[in-house]
């Protein structure tokens, strides 16, 4: 097995930038030959409303970090595209604002010849006031499925999906959505 040497190391403690993580990732799908890949990110708040009934809402995507293989567009900011069918591993991350009642719920679905189906789904009740929640999942992926993230929570009032691009421009992991071709 070979090494691939990475423009950026980290140590514990250490405040890493997205700009470093952007670096050592294109490094790493250069060498690797990494068939496609996508990472997405909303750059505003988005507002959850408030619902007892659990009816999930789309989460947008308004900017690309990394998008190798035309899995995004703009006419649909809630998805990802698979173009290259094969395993992916895909993931959402995204910090809930300040409030502890209720439960919080992020969901990725797939779409499938126009069938959805429930991926992966993580639901928890807010330890601290903010927090961050996400979920991942390794799907076999055939050309043209799609992927969504979802959110539900019922704290009483609408509630915030924060956007860590909001004054912070080095630290951008929220709202996040990815996808990551793994093989054939």
């Amino acid at each position: 097995m070979g090494t691939i040497s990475l423009p950026n190391t980290f140590t514990s403690g250490t405040l890493i930038q997205a700009a470093q993580v952007n670096a050592n990732f294109t490094k790493v799908v250069d060498e690797c030959g990494v068939q496609a890949a996508c990472r997405l990110r909303h750059s505003v708040h988005q507002s959850m409303t408030n619902d007892v009934a659990e009816p999930f809402e789309a989460v947008t995507f308004d900017t690309e970090d990394i998008d190798t293989d035309t899995m995004h567009a703009a006419g649909n900011p809630t998805r990802i595209t698979i173009t290259t069918a094969g395993l992916y591993v895909l993931g959402t991350a995204v910090e809930w604002a300040d409030n502890s009642t209720g439960i919080r719920s992020i969901a990725i679905d797939l779409t499938r010849s126009g069938t959805q189906y429930r991926v992966a789904l993580e639901t928890l009740e807010p330890l601290s006031t903010q927090f961050t929640q996400s979920c991942e999942t390794i799907y076999q992926c055939s050309a043209a499925d799609y992927f969504e993230v979802y959110a539900y929570q019922n704290s009483t009032g609408a509630l915030n999906i924060e956007s860590s691009s909001v004054g912070d421009t080095d630290h951008l992991y929220s709202p996040c959505f990815w996808a990551y071709w793994l093989s054939t």
